[in-house]
């Protein structure tokens, strides 16, 4: 399931057609939205660890946040 857009590397932001389409709410983009503007300040994971803490609105969103704080051992997003 695809949550963003962009091409390759280059992450640009939710992509709201795709989730319109699925039945979304509103609220909900909204609030992916926010979540990837918060995720887009400083260093990638202590910006979700910071608004998992704060408490993501939205399912989708907390769903994104667990992926991304969630165990792993390989590196899903990796500097230029």
């Amino acid at each position: 399931m695809r949550w963003w857009r962009g091409h390759g590397r280059r992450w640009r932001g939710a992509e709201p057609r795709g989730l319109k389409r699925r039945g979304e709410p509103r609220a909900e983009i909204n609030a992916l939205r926010q979540l990837y503007m918060g995720l887009s300040e400083g260093n990638f994971r202590e910006a979700a660890r910071k608004l998992s803490e704060e408490g993501a609105e939205g399912e989708l969103s907390k769903e994104v946040l667990e992926f991304i704080l969630g165990p792993s051992d390989r590196s899903f997003l990796t500097p230029k």
